[in-house]
Protein backbone atom coordinates (compact mmCIF):
# COMPACT_ATOMS: atom_id res chain seq x y z
CA UNK A 1 0.00 0.00 0.00
CA UNK A 2 1.42 3.45 -0.56
CA UNK A 3 1.03 6.43 1.95
CA UNK A 4 1.33 10.28 1.08
CA UNK A 5 3.44 11.93 4.25
CA UNK A 6 2.68 15.82 4.25
CA UNK A 7 4.50 18.03 6.38
CA UNK A 8 2.93 21.61 6.11
CA UNK A 9 3.83 25.15 6.93
CA UNK A 10 5.76 26.09 3.43
CA UNK A 11 3.72 28.67 0.68
CA UNK A 12 3.85 27.50 -2.81
CA UNK A 13 6.00 29.12 -5.45
CA UNK A 14 6.81 28.64 -9.14
CA UNK A 15 5.42 26.93 -12.22
CA UNK A 16 3.49 23.70 -12.82
CA UNK A 17 2.69 22.32 -15.79
CA UNK A 18 -1.09 20.79 -15.76
CA UNK A 19 -1.51 17.29 -16.90
CA UNK A 20 -3.91 16.28 -19.46
CA UNK A 21 -7.65 16.11 -18.63
CA UNK A 22 -9.09 13.09 -17.00
CA UNK A 23 -12.24 13.98 -17.91
CA UNK A 24 -11.57 14.46 -21.65
CA UNK A 25 -9.44 12.14 -22.16
CA UNK A 26 -11.59 8.77 -21.28
CA UNK A 27 -14.78 10.08 -23.52
CA UNK A 28 -12.15 10.79 -26.26
CA UNK A 29 -10.66 7.28 -25.88
CA UNK A 30 -14.18 5.25 -25.98
CA UNK A 31 -14.59 7.64 -28.99
CA UNK A 32 -11.33 5.99 -30.58
CA UNK A 33 -13.61 2.80 -31.04
CA UNK A 34 -15.45 4.05 -33.68
CA UNK A 35 -12.90 3.87 -36.32
CA UNK A 36 -10.90 1.00 -37.72
CA UNK A 37 -7.98 3.58 -38.49
CA UNK A 38 -5.25 4.74 -36.06
CA UNK A 39 -5.58 7.70 -33.80
CA UNK A 40 -2.80 9.28 -31.80
CA UNK A 41 -3.33 10.81 -28.75
CA UNK A 42 -0.94 13.64 -27.32
CA UNK A 43 -0.86 14.79 -23.30
CA UNK A 44 -2.66 11.95 -22.48
CA UNK A 45 -2.34 11.77 -18.51
CA UNK A 46 -0.88 8.56 -17.15
CA UNK A 47 -3.45 7.86 -14.73
CA UNK A 48 -4.63 4.65 -13.39
CA UNK A 49 -8.19 5.54 -14.86
CA UNK A 50 -6.70 5.85 -18.46
CA UNK A 51 -4.72 2.28 -17.53
CA UNK A 52 -8.01 0.81 -17.01
CA UNK A 53 -9.65 2.13 -20.10
CA UNK A 54 -7.17 0.99 -21.93
CA UNK A 55 -7.58 -2.46 -20.22
CA UNK A 56 -10.74 -2.56 -21.63
CA UNK A 57 -10.30 -1.60 -24.87
CA UNK A 58 -7.81 -3.99 -25.26
CA UNK A 59 -9.92 -6.49 -24.20
CA UNK A 60 -12.66 -6.02 -26.92
CA UNK A 61 -9.50 -5.93 -29.51
CA UNK A 62 -8.00 -2.35 -30.14
CA UNK A 63 -4.48 -2.28 -30.08
CA UNK A 64 -2.88 0.60 -27.57
CA UNK A 65 0.87 1.78 -27.36
CA UNK A 66 2.32 4.36 -25.40
CA UNK A 67 5.45 6.37 -27.37
CA UNK A 68 6.50 8.66 -24.94
CA UNK A 69 3.87 11.14 -24.77
CA UNK A 70 1.70 9.97 -27.39
CA UNK A 71 -0.50 7.26 -27.14
CA UNK A 72 -1.39 5.20 -30.19
CA UNK A 73 -4.67 3.29 -30.77
CA UNK A 74 -5.68 1.41 -33.51
CA UNK A 75 -9.31 -0.71 -33.26
CA UNK A 76 -9.33 -2.29 -36.90
CA UNK A 77 -10.95 -5.15 -35.24
CA UNK A 78 -13.23 -5.59 -32.26
CA UNK A 79 -13.63 -9.13 -31.05
CA UNK A 80 -14.92 -8.76 -28.16
CA UNK A 81 -18.28 -7.13 -27.01
CA UNK A 82 -18.97 -8.61 -23.37
CA UNK A 83 -17.10 -6.24 -20.30
CA UNK A 84 -17.54 -7.69 -17.16
CA UNK A 85 -17.38 -6.79 -13.84
CA UNK A 86 -14.02 -7.41 -13.54
CA UNK A 87 -13.05 -4.97 -15.89
CA UNK A 88 -15.90 -2.16 -14.82
CA UNK A 89 -16.04 -2.41 -11.29
CA UNK A 90 -13.16 0.59 -10.49
CA UNK A 91 -13.92 2.75 -13.67
CA UNK A 92 -16.74 5.07 -13.53
CA UNK A 93 -16.53 5.79 -17.47
CA UNK A 94 -16.47 2.35 -18.04
CA UNK A 95 -20.23 3.03 -19.49
CA UNK A 96 -19.13 5.07 -21.86
CA UNK A 97 -18.32 1.78 -24.42
CA UNK A 98 -22.48 1.75 -24.12
CA UNK A 99 -22.26 4.10 -26.60
CA UNK A 100 -19.43 3.54 -28.44
CA UNK A 101 -19.74 -0.04 -28.91
CA UNK A 102 -23.54 0.38 -29.65
CA UNK A 103 -22.80 2.57 -32.56
CA UNK A 104 -19.77 0.46 -33.72
CA UNK A 105 -21.54 -3.35 -33.41
CA UNK A 106 -24.45 -2.69 -32.38
CA UNK A 107 -24.47 -4.43 -29.21
CA UNK A 108 -22.55 -4.72 -26.19
CA UNK A 109 -23.18 -6.53 -22.97
CA UNK A 110 -21.65 -4.57 -19.74
CA UNK A 111 -21.06 -4.94 -16.39
CA UNK A 112 -22.46 -1.98 -14.38
CA UNK A 113 -19.86 0.75 -13.82
CA UNK A 114 -18.10 1.25 -10.78
CA UNK A 115 -15.70 4.70 -9.64
CA UNK A 116 -15.67 6.07 -6.15
CA UNK A 117 -18.19 6.27 -3.85
CA UNK A 118 -19.64 9.51 -3.76
CA UNK A 119 -23.19 9.06 -3.43
CA UNK A 120 -25.94 7.63 -5.79
CA UNK A 121 -24.48 7.64 -9.33
CA UNK A 122 -27.47 6.44 -11.25
CA UNK A 123 -27.36 5.35 -15.22
CA UNK A 124 -31.02 6.07 -15.96
CA UNK A 125 -30.35 9.56 -17.76
CA UNK A 126 -28.01 7.65 -20.33
CA UNK A 127 -30.25 4.45 -20.62
CA UNK A 128 -33.56 6.78 -21.00
CA UNK A 129 -32.06 8.36 -23.61
CA UNK A 130 -30.85 5.83 -25.95
CA UNK A 131 -34.06 3.90 -25.28
CA UNK A 132 -36.19 6.78 -26.79
CA UNK A 133 -33.77 6.55 -29.57
CA UNK A 134 -34.35 3.28 -30.22
CA UNK A 135 -31.76 1.00 -28.63
CA UNK A 136 -34.00 -2.05 -26.98
CA UNK A 137 -32.32 -2.79 -23.42
CA UNK A 138 -32.32 -5.28 -20.94
CA UNK A 139 -30.41 -6.42 -17.73
CA UNK A 140 -29.62 -9.93 -17.73
CA UNK A 141 -27.63 -10.97 -14.60
CA UNK A 142 -26.48 -7.36 -13.80
CA UNK A 143 -25.48 -6.48 -16.81
CA UNK A 144 -26.88 -3.88 -19.20
CA UNK A 145 -27.64 -5.91 -22.57
CA UNK A 146 -28.43 -3.09 -25.40
CA UNK A 147 -29.07 -3.35 -29.08
CA UNK A 148 -29.83 -1.79 -32.41
CA UNK A 149 -28.71 1.25 -33.86
CA UNK A 150 -30.07 5.22 -33.10
CA UNK A 151 -32.63 6.02 -34.74
CA UNK A 152 -32.74 9.51 -35.73
CA UNK A 153 -34.92 11.93 -33.17
CA UNK A 154 -34.75 14.54 -30.75
CA UNK A 155 -33.99 13.79 -27.08
CA UNK A 156 -34.87 16.25 -23.99
CA UNK A 157 -32.39 15.11 -20.97
CA UNK A 158 -34.09 15.36 -17.57
CA UNK A 159 -30.57 16.42 -16.55
CA UNK A 160 -27.29 18.08 -17.86
CA UNK A 161 -25.50 14.69 -17.24
CA UNK A 162 -22.33 14.78 -19.07
CA UNK A 163 -21.78 10.53 -19.39
CA UNK A 164 -25.57 11.15 -20.81
CA UNK A 165 -24.65 13.73 -23.03
CA UNK A 166 -21.29 11.78 -23.96
CA UNK A 167 -23.05 8.73 -24.62
CA UNK A 168 -25.25 10.10 -26.67
CA UNK A 169 -22.91 11.81 -28.96
CA UNK A 170 -20.81 8.80 -29.20
CA UNK A 171 -23.54 6.36 -29.95
CA UNK A 172 -25.32 8.85 -32.69
CA UNK A 173 -21.73 9.18 -34.04
CA UNK A 174 -22.09 6.10 -36.59
CA UNK A 175 -25.79 6.48 -37.02
CA UNK A 176 -27.76 7.49 -40.17
CA UNK A 177 -29.58 10.61 -39.84
CA UNK A 178 -29.91 13.71 -37.05
CA UNK A 179 -30.13 13.37 -33.04
CA UNK A 180 -30.95 16.82 -31.14
CA UNK A 181 -29.89 16.40 -27.97
CA UNK A 182 -31.64 19.44 -26.06
CA UNK A 183 -30.71 20.49 -21.81
CA UNK A 184 -27.17 18.84 -23.01
CA UNK A 185 -24.16 19.12 -20.76
CA UNK A 186 -21.80 22.25 -21.19
CA UNK A 187 -19.09 21.13 -19.63
CA UNK A 188 -15.44 21.98 -21.88
CA UNK A 189 -14.92 18.01 -21.70
CA UNK A 190 -18.06 18.09 -24.07
CA UNK A 191 -16.24 20.44 -26.26
CA UNK A 192 -13.61 18.48 -26.25
CA UNK A 193 -15.20 15.27 -27.20
CA UNK A 194 -16.96 17.11 -29.88
CA UNK A 195 -13.72 18.37 -30.97
CA UNK A 196 -12.29 14.73 -31.54
CA UNK A 197 -15.20 13.73 -33.27
CA UNK A 198 -15.41 16.41 -35.90
CA UNK A 199 -11.56 15.92 -36.53
CA UNK A 200 -12.52 11.94 -37.37
CA UNK A 201 -15.48 13.24 -39.66
CA UNK A 202 -18.40 13.48 -37.70
CA UNK A 203 -20.65 16.36 -38.32
CA UNK A 204 -21.72 18.33 -34.81
CA UNK A 205 -23.51 21.77 -33.94
CA UNK A 206 -23.73 23.02 -30.94
CA UNK A 207 -20.91 21.75 -28.87
CA UNK A 208 -20.47 23.77 -25.03
CA UNK A 209 -24.84 24.98 -25.91
CA UNK A 210 -27.65 23.49 -24.35
CA UNK A 211 -28.47 22.25 -28.03
CA UNK A 212 -26.22 19.85 -29.43
CA UNK A 213 -27.23 18.35 -33.09
CA UNK A 214 -24.52 15.13 -34.52
CA UNK A 215 -24.98 13.92 -38.24
CA UNK A 216 -24.58 10.55 -38.05
CA UNK A 217 -21.55 9.13 -41.11
CA UNK A 218 -21.54 5.58 -42.37
CA UNK A 219 -17.66 6.16 -41.03
CA UNK A 220 -15.12 7.79 -39.59
CA UNK A 221 -11.59 7.60 -39.91
CA UNK A 222 -8.31 8.31 -37.90
CA UNK A 223 -6.55 11.85 -36.82
CA UNK A 224 -4.84 13.40 -33.98
CA UNK A 225 -6.02 15.46 -31.03
CA UNK A 226 -4.40 16.79 -27.67
CA UNK A 227 -6.32 16.75 -24.53
CA UNK A 228 -6.65 20.26 -23.39
CA UNK A 229 -5.08 20.82 -19.41
CA UNK A 230 -7.09 19.57 -16.75
CA UNK A 231 -8.94 22.44 -15.30
CA UNK A 232 -9.97 20.35 -11.76
CA UNK A 233 -6.10 19.58 -11.01
CA UNK A 234 -5.73 23.05 -12.05
CA UNK A 235 -7.89 24.25 -9.69
CA UNK A 236 -6.65 22.11 -7.00
CA UNK A 237 -3.41 23.51 -7.02
CA UNK A 238 -4.46 27.33 -7.21
CA UNK A 239 -6.10 26.28 -3.86
CA UNK A 240 -3.58 25.29 -2.18
CA UNK A 241 -1.85 28.20 -2.75
CA UNK A 242 -4.98 29.75 -1.74
CA UNK A 243 -4.85 27.94 1.34
CA UNK A 244 -1.07 27.69 2.13
CA UNK A 245 -0.41 31.14 0.48
CA UNK A 246 2.48 31.72 -2.43
CA UNK A 247 2.61 32.55 -5.78
CA UNK A 248 1.82 30.10 -8.50
CA UNK A 249 2.06 29.48 -12.95
CA UNK A 250 -0.11 27.28 -13.61
CA UNK A 251 0.92 26.58 -17.34
CA UNK A 252 -2.05 25.25 -19.64
CA UNK A 253 -5.61 25.71 -18.61
CA UNK A 254 -7.67 27.74 -20.74
CA UNK A 255 -9.48 30.72 -18.90
CA UNK A 256 -12.88 29.86 -19.96
CA UNK A 257 -13.06 26.43 -19.02
CA UNK A 258 -12.26 27.78 -15.34
CA UNK A 259 -15.72 29.46 -14.87
CA UNK A 260 -16.97 28.17 -12.35
CA UNK A 261 -14.43 28.22 -9.88
CA UNK A 262 -12.19 31.36 -10.78
CA UNK A 263 -14.57 34.40 -9.36
CA UNK A 264 -14.90 31.85 -6.02
CA UNK A 265 -11.56 31.28 -5.15
CA UNK A 266 -11.14 35.24 -6.32
CA UNK A 267 -13.82 36.16 -3.66
CA UNK A 268 -11.79 33.75 -1.24
CA UNK A 269 -9.03 36.33 -1.28
CA UNK A 270 -6.63 35.21 -4.28
CA UNK A 271 -5.44 37.57 -6.21
CA UNK A 272 -5.06 36.18 -10.39
CA UNK A 273 -4.79 36.84 -13.95
CA UNK A 274 -4.56 35.22 -16.88
CA UNK A 275 -1.08 35.68 -19.19
CA UNK A 276 -0.11 33.55 -22.71
CA UNK A 277 -2.05 30.24 -21.64
CA UNK A 278 -0.83 30.30 -17.54
CA UNK A 279 -3.20 31.03 -14.48
CA UNK A 280 -1.56 33.00 -12.40
CA UNK A 281 -2.60 32.50 -8.79
CA UNK A 282 -1.18 34.71 -6.17
CA UNK A 283 -2.66 33.94 -1.88
CA UNK A 284 -1.74 35.32 1.54
CA UNK A 285 -2.13 31.90 3.00
CA UNK A 286 -5.50 33.75 4.91
CA UNK A 287 -8.39 32.77 2.73
CA UNK A 288 -11.96 35.25 3.18
CA UNK A 289 -14.97 33.61 3.78
CA UNK A 290 -16.89 33.28 0.76
CA UNK A 291 -20.41 33.00 2.16
CA UNK A 292 -22.58 30.17 0.58
CA UNK A 293 -21.02 27.91 -2.51
CA UNK A 294 -23.55 25.71 -4.19
CA UNK A 295 -22.35 23.49 -7.30
CA UNK A 296 -23.96 22.38 -10.43
CA UNK A 297 -23.65 22.05 -13.85
CA UNK A 298 -21.40 24.21 -16.09
CA UNK A 299 -20.67 26.97 -15.74
CA UNK A 300 -21.10 26.75 -11.79
CA UNK A 301 -18.75 26.11 -9.55
CA UNK A 302 -17.76 21.94 -10.39
CA UNK A 303 -18.56 19.19 -7.64
CA UNK A 304 -15.33 17.67 -8.75
CA UNK A 305 -14.00 21.13 -6.30
CA UNK A 306 -15.94 20.62 -3.55
CA UNK A 307 -13.64 18.86 -1.33
CA UNK A 308 -10.87 20.59 -2.21
CA UNK A 309 -12.52 23.82 -1.55
CA UNK A 310 -13.55 22.92 1.66
CA UNK A 311 -9.70 21.58 3.12
CA UNK A 312 -8.54 25.41 1.41
CA UNK A 313 -11.03 26.96 3.83
CA UNK A 314 -10.40 25.08 7.04
CA UNK A 315 -7.94 28.16 8.28
CA UNK A 316 -10.10 30.86 6.63
CA UNK A 317 -11.49 34.41 8.35
CA UNK A 318 -15.31 33.36 8.88
CA UNK A 319 -17.48 30.77 7.88
CA UNK A 320 -18.16 29.16 4.55
CA UNK A 321 -20.93 26.82 3.60
CA UNK A 322 -20.79 24.51 0.67
CA UNK A 323 -24.02 22.67 -0.95
CA UNK A 324 -23.68 20.10 -3.30
CA UNK A 325 -26.47 19.80 -5.95
CA UNK A 326 -24.71 16.94 -8.14
CA UNK A 327 -23.65 14.35 -5.51
CA UNK A 328 -25.49 15.18 -1.82
CA UNK A 329 -23.52 12.49 -0.25
CA UNK A 330 -19.87 13.99 -1.26
CA UNK A 331 -18.77 15.25 2.15
CA UNK A 332 -16.59 11.75 3.09
CA UNK A 333 -13.94 14.24 4.28
CA UNK A 334 -15.35 15.83 7.03
CA UNK A 335 -14.66 13.61 9.26
CA UNK A 336 -11.41 13.38 8.19
CA UNK A 337 -11.00 17.08 8.66
CA UNK A 338 -12.18 17.02 11.88
CA UNK A 339 -9.02 14.44 13.09
CA UNK A 340 -6.57 17.81 12.43
CA UNK A 341 -9.30 19.58 14.50
CA UNK A 342 -10.96 21.18 11.80
CA UNK A 343 -13.95 23.31 12.57
CA UNK A 344 -16.48 21.97 9.70
CA UNK A 345 -19.80 20.08 10.14
CA UNK A 346 -22.64 19.18 7.91
CA UNK A 347 -26.44 19.37 8.02
CA UNK A 348 -27.97 17.36 4.82
CA UNK A 349 -26.53 18.39 1.82
CA UNK A 350 -24.40 21.53 3.36
CA UNK A 351 -21.49 21.30 4.74
CA UNK A 352 -20.24 24.34 7.07
CA UNK A 353 -16.53 25.55 7.64
CA UNK A 354 -15.23 27.67 10.33
CA UNK A 355 -11.87 29.19 9.82
CA UNK A 356 -9.71 27.58 13.01
CA UNK A 357 -6.11 29.48 13.54
CA UNK A 358 -4.39 25.96 13.92
CA UNK A 359 -4.45 22.32 12.56
CA UNK A 360 -2.79 19.22 13.68
CA UNK A 361 -1.55 16.45 11.39
CA UNK A 362 -3.59 13.07 11.89
CA UNK A 363 -3.38 10.10 10.10
CA UNK A 364 -5.81 10.19 7.54
CA UNK A 365 -7.72 7.78 5.20
CA UNK A 366 -8.78 9.28 1.51
CA UNK A 367 -12.19 6.97 0.75
CA UNK A 368 -12.68 9.12 -2.77
CA UNK A 369 -10.34 10.95 -5.72
CA UNK A 370 -11.27 14.60 -5.12
CA UNK A 371 -11.46 13.88 -1.23
CA UNK A 372 -8.13 12.71 -1.47
CA UNK A 373 -6.75 15.93 -3.06
CA UNK A 374 -8.70 17.72 -0.38
CA UNK A 375 -6.28 16.14 2.61
CA UNK A 376 -3.35 16.56 0.55
CA UNK A 377 -4.17 20.61 1.18
CA UNK A 378 -5.71 20.16 4.63
CA UNK A 379 -1.88 17.98 5.09
CA UNK A 380 -0.29 21.35 3.50
CA UNK A 381 -1.48 23.32 6.06
CA UNK A 382 -1.03 21.55 9.59
CA UNK A 383 1.59 21.70 11.80
CA UNK A 384 4.12 18.35 11.63
CA UNK A 385 3.01 15.14 9.62
CA UNK A 386 0.19 14.39 8.12
CA UNK A 387 -0.05 10.74 6.73
CA UNK A 388 -2.82 9.97 4.17
CA UNK A 389 -3.80 6.47 3.25
CA UNK A 390 -5.88 5.64 0.60
CA UNK A 391 -3.62 6.67 -2.35
CA UNK A 392 -4.79 4.72 -5.19
CA UNK A 393 -7.75 6.71 -5.64
CA UNK A 394 -6.03 9.92 -6.30
CA UNK A 395 -3.93 8.01 -8.37
CA UNK A 396 -6.77 7.86 -10.28
CA UNK A 397 -6.97 11.45 -11.44
CA UNK A 398 -3.49 12.69 -10.59
CA UNK A 399 -0.44 12.01 -12.43
CA UNK A 400 1.97 12.99 -9.61
CA UNK A 401 0.82 14.98 -6.96
CA UNK A 402 3.82 14.89 -5.08
CA UNK A 403 5.85 15.80 -8.12
CA UNK A 404 3.80 18.76 -9.19
CA UNK A 405 3.90 20.37 -6.08
CA UNK A 406 7.35 19.33 -4.58
CA UNK A 407 8.50 21.77 -7.18
CA UNK A 408 7.14 24.28 -5.46
CA UNK A 409 8.17 24.00 -2.42
CA UNK A 410 5.66 21.62 -0.79
CA UNK A 411 7.09 19.07 1.76
CA UNK A 412 5.01 15.89 0.53
CA UNK A 413 6.16 12.48 -0.46
CA UNK A 414 5.01 9.14 -1.18
CA UNK A 415 6.03 5.61 0.53
CA UNK A 416 5.41 1.87 0.42
CA UNK A 417 3.86 0.14 3.22
CA UNK A 418 3.65 -3.33 3.82
CA UNK A 419 -0.12 -2.96 4.34
CA UNK A 420 -2.80 -3.50 1.15
CA UNK A 421 -5.84 -1.52 0.88
CA UNK A 422 -8.12 -2.55 -2.25
CA UNK A 423 -9.46 0.11 -4.58
CA UNK A 424 -13.38 0.40 -4.60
Amino acid sequence: MKILKVTGGNALSGGIDIQGSKNAVLPVLAASLLTEEKVRIYHCPRISDVADMLSIMEYVGCKCAWHKDCLELQAACLNNDAICGALTRNLRASILFLGALLARKQEVRLAYPGGCKIGARPIDIHLDALARLGVALSDENGEICAKGKLHPGHVNLKFPSVGATENLLLAAALSEGTVHISDAAREPEIVALCEFLTLMGAEITGAGSREIEIHGKKRLHGTEYTIPADRIVAGTYALAALACGGNLQLHGPAAPDLAGQYPVIAKAGAHMFFRRNTWHVEASGHPKSVGLIQTGPFPAFPTDMQSPMLAAMLRSEGCTSIADTIYPERFGIVGELRKMGADVSRDGTVARICGTKQLHAAALCAGELRGAAGLVIAGLQSEGETVISGVSYIERGYEDICRDLQQVGADIRMEETGAVLSKA
